[in-house]
């Protein structure tokens, strides 16, 4: 955190390549950061040839400053920059800012220069960091800090900026600054050699005065960390990215402008939607979703009610609604009572409610009261248009008034020109999203809407899966030993047979499937499983089998079979030779009764495997209807995908036919998405036809391709997102011979964890969560058991079903990597040796995951009450190898730290 804090809040900076040329960007950031500081800090130009610049003491190197600076700027061209970079990293400067461009955005030398100063900052004892290269600076005007190059200076506001195009961030400042809008701090990113994405939102995500996290991206760089970070920070601070590159043609010039990869548009979004994040188009609408994210609370519903004094307005208004996602709310009965009681008989008398062009400002305050307490409305927007009647300012002063004790979201649209500027500027002050025609306001309450239904798929309570832990070892194992036997073969395609052997260790069910070598051993396999038969070539070269005529349906007996062996040698031979023919594979003829659907995975450079669900079979490139999620999924993560398809809704059931078996569909994907996160050498994998009845799902067809054997495994793109970490799952004795098993945390858990504090003490929670009682809130337990095992690891002692310990290990935000540990043990299992497995099982993941100290806080007290465990969990931590910190921050907390090693 004190590197982070040195680039928003330096007590020092300088400037390396200041100067007083007019016109330069050396002048420009001496003089922005001078003129922001007004004496607040001591600033340092570094320049060889001048002995002053703008009236400040010049230095001719860093090494000459009296005092090594916090935050140092470095605007001097690329070839200077490594050497400067060194310094920095010998004198210990936490900070650096590199304004400099021509490194990986160019190619050649510039990125071997960039790849010189990423080496700089791995050498040991290095504490700098470094934002850019190629970038325009920050800004945190409530530290008076503009180490920039702007032209404009940010107002102070409760919104953050991350932008990596340092043009579009001077753009969307010049914008804010025409709408008055504000900022607490601003980022330019460049090309992020150090500093990325992650550590600024994790930043940003403690600042007090940040209310919601703007982004400016054009490629997603260490998407994992991003993910992590978003998902974490989301649904306390909202996360609005304008992201260009969804043409092919925008993705080609966001390569060339910043010299990074860039991912699949489609498969950028479905990670977005996983994180919680909201991706607008335009610059307007990222500003927009801001203020109304960060000043309305968020709907529980789709239903909006829209209050209006011309009608065309609300037609249009329902129209947007619709169409974006959301719904016209249906008013109850006594609401339209209410209504009728006050507003004149030629009123619309539905939804949207026009109160007609003689409306009041009383009106709408008496309107907008009735409507909010209908529980069938969730939202509510108002319209008002300039009539001779109306005065706009009266109108904006009710609503602000409503707004202020409303627990629902409310949305204006204040249409016309210069009479309506007052009212927009008295709502806008008010905090009350305002908008200048009512279809965009019906757009930002369902991009609300959608946010809302992110933030709930985050943490809604998934059922549990099916693969048990303690098979799941076995089951890796597996698996493995198939890829490796292709390895061995010299293959990087497994055969039908063997993919559907991965898939049935996952619990994946498939047709029974025979791989014959002679006529003889086709027939009797055919005749064994009961005609009709299908019958297939057998290679290990050839994965498309119809392209060639390697398929043959509806084999009735034995004669067919052999003819089929032939019409298939014959074929294969013709079309690639005949030494692709390796024999027949032999499976039973499903029922053509069934829908026929898709569930693939590819693999994405940035984001790693991309599950595809969808409409299978030979149409599938024709119909298009997939949806693409990343694993790991969970069983409501998994039902989201399959609806978001034109097919699911045929799977419900559908004109007379019977609907699938949903809970075996979602058990599926679920079981095939933690196939791909266990199984990284996995490239692709499909099976198409996945046949789906009334009563069971079953692959047909399967395909799984390999990253070539000699690839490191550092060098295949990982899970964008964590999955679910089998190799920490043991089993221990306790002290008392009883058989218990420890495993990281998982979203199905929150049940049994909520049974675990309801058999804790006071004395205990106190210990493990500085507080007074056990917890009840449900976030409480969202945040426990939805762990991102990125940045967090929770450990589960389980006997039999029931939880009976609990350790967890919390990343201290940026800290270096860095982590805090507790532990806490149900009453009845106290003394039994629970809290040393459990924190012997921490200490063996740190060491494995590079953790540099993990630090331990131990209350004495809680709110001035003594905690009587103290001893005892003193006694714990110190018997495991923690020692006493250098330095104790509370007089209520002793504070342990250990070094894995």
């Amino acid at each position: 955190m004190e590197s982070m804090n040195a680039f928003f809040n330096p007590r020092t900076v300088a400037v390396v390549g200041a100067t007083e040329k007019t016109g330069s960007i050396g002048r420009a950031m001496i003089l922005n950061v001078k003129n922001a500081s007004r004496g607040c800090r001591t600033i340092y130009p570094i320049n060889p040839k001048a002995p002053t610049v703008l009236d400040l003491k010049a230095y001719p190197t860093l090494e000459a400053c009296p005092t090594v600076p916090d935050l140092v700027a470095i605007v001097t061209p690329a070839k200077t920059v490594p050497p400067i970079v060194q310094s920095c990293v010998n004198l210990k400067v936490k900070a650096v800012v590199i304004i400099s461009a021509g490194f990986k955005e160019v190619g050649g030398e510039g990125a071997k220069m960039e790849e010189e100063m990423s080496r700089m900052l791995k050498q040991p004892g290095c504490i700098t960091r470094i934002i850019g290269p190629n970038c325009v600076g920050v800004q945190c005007p409530s530290a008076s800090l503009n180490c920039s190059f702007t032209t404009q200076i940010c107002a102070p506001g409760n919104l953050g900026l991350i932008s990596q195009s340092g043009a579009m961030l001077c753009s969307m400042l010049d914008w804010a600054v025409q709408y008055n809008v504000g900022f607490g701090q601003f980022v330019s990113v460049g090309s992020m050699m150090d500093v990325n994405w992650a550590e600024i939102i994790d930043y940003m995500a403690h600042s007090e005065i940040i209310k919601a996290i703007l982004i400016y991206m054009e490629t997603v760089g260490d998407a994992r960390a991003f993910l992590s970070a978003a998902r974490e920070v989301n649904p306390r601070k909202p996360i609005i990215v304008l992201k260009p590159g969804r043409t092919q043609a925008a993705a080609a010039a966001a390569v060339s402008h910043t010299g990074s990869l860039t991912g699949s548009d489609d498969m950028l979004d479905a990670a977005f939607k996983r994180a919680g994040v909201l991706r607008v188009d335009t610059i307007d609408e990222l500003f927009q979703a801001a203020q109304t994210l960060s000043t309305q609370p968020l709907p529980k519903g789709p239903r909006m009610c829209i209050v209006t004094n011309a009608g065309g307005p609300g037609v249009m208004a329902t129209d947007a609604l619709i169409r974006y996602g959301g719904q016209l709310a249906k008013l109850s009965e006594k609401t339209m009572a209410t209504l009728n009681s006050f507003l004149p008989p030629h009123w619309s008398h539905a939804n949207p409610v026009d109160l007609i062009g003689s409306a009041t400002a009383e009106t709408y305050a008496q309107a907008l009261d009735t409507v909010l307490a209908d529980e069938g409305v969730d939202a509510v927007q108002v319209i008002f248009v300039p009539v001779a009647v109306l005065n706009p300012g009266g109108v904006a002063q009710a609503v602000k008034g409503v707004c202020l004790g409303s627990k629902k979201p409310i949305l204006c649209s204040c249409i016309g020109g210069e009479e309506m500027l007052g009212a927009r500027s008295m709502l806008c002050r008010g905090g009350v999203p305002t908008f200048p025609f009512s279809d965009a306001a019906s757009r930002f309450f369902c991009y609300m809407w959608e946010f809302q239904q992110r933030m709930n798929d985050l943490y809604t309570v998934p059922r549990p899966m099916g693969i048990a832990d303690a098979q799941a070892v076995q089951v890796h194992q597996t698996s493995e030993a198939l890829i490796q036997q292709a390895y061995a073969a010299g293959r990087l395609v497994l055969t039908e047979t063997e993919s559907k052997r991965v898939l049935a260790a996952y619990g994946i069910p498939t047709v029974e499937t025979v791989v014959c070598a002679t006529v003889a051993e086709a027939q009797a396999a055919a005749t064994r499983m009961g005609f009709p038969v299908v019958v297939k070539l057998n290679s290990e070269t050839i994965t498309h089998k119809s392209d060639v005529g390697g398929v043959m349906l509806n084999i009735e007996n034995e004669a067919q079979v052999a003819r089929a062996w032939e019409q298939i040698l014959a074929n294969v031979t013709a079309k690639k030779g005949a030494e692709h023919f390796q024999g027949v594979a032999v499976q039973a003829q499903i029922s053509s009764k069934s829908y026929e659907l898709l569930l693939g995975a590819t693999c994405d450079a940035q984001l790693g495997p991309v599950i595809v669900f969808g409409y299978g079979g030979k149409m599938v490139e024709v119909m298009k209807d997939t949806s693409l999620a990343l694993p790991p999924l969970n069983t409501h993560l998994a039902e989201n995908t399959i609806l978001g398809t034109k097919i699911s809704k045929v799977l419900k059931g559908y004109r007379g036919e019977p609907a699938v078996n949903q809970d075996k569909l979602v058990d599926i994907l679920c079981r095939f998405s933690r196939l791909l996160t266990e199984n990284p050498r996995i490239k692709e994998c499909d099976i198409n036809p996945l046949m789906a009845y009334a009563d069971r799902v079953i692959a047909v067809d399967a395909r799984v391709v390999l990253y070539p054997a000699e690839t490191p495994i550092e060098k295949i793109p990982i899970p964008a997102i964590r999955g679910y970490p089998i190799n920490r799952i043991s089993t221990v004795q306790l002290k008392d011979s009883t058989a218990c098993m420890i495993r990281p945390i998982r979203g199905d858990d929150v049940p049994a964890a909520q049974a675990f504090f309801a058999g804790v003490s006071a004395q205990a929670a106190m210990g493990f969560l500085k507080e007074e009682c056990a917890p009840t809130c449900p976030c409480f337990f969202r945040d426990l058991c939805f762990a991102d095992y990125d940045r967090n690891y929770t450990l589960v002692m389980t006997s039999g079903q029931e939880i009976i310990g609990i350790a967890r290990m919390d990343m201290l935000p940026c800290s270096g990597h860095r982590v805090q540990a507790s532990v806490i043990v149900k009453d009845a299992f106290a003394h039994k040796g629970v809290a040393t497995a459990l924190l012997s099982a921490l200490k063996t993941i740190a060491l494995a995951e590079h953790i540099p100290e993990i630090l331990a806080e131990i209350p004495h007290e809680v709110n001035h009450h003594p905690v009587a465990a103290f001893p005892v969990a003193q006694h714990l931590f110190e018997k495991a190898g923690f020692a006493r910190a250098p330095v104790q921050a509370s007089a209520e907390l002793l504070a342990l730290t250990y070094v894995p090693h």
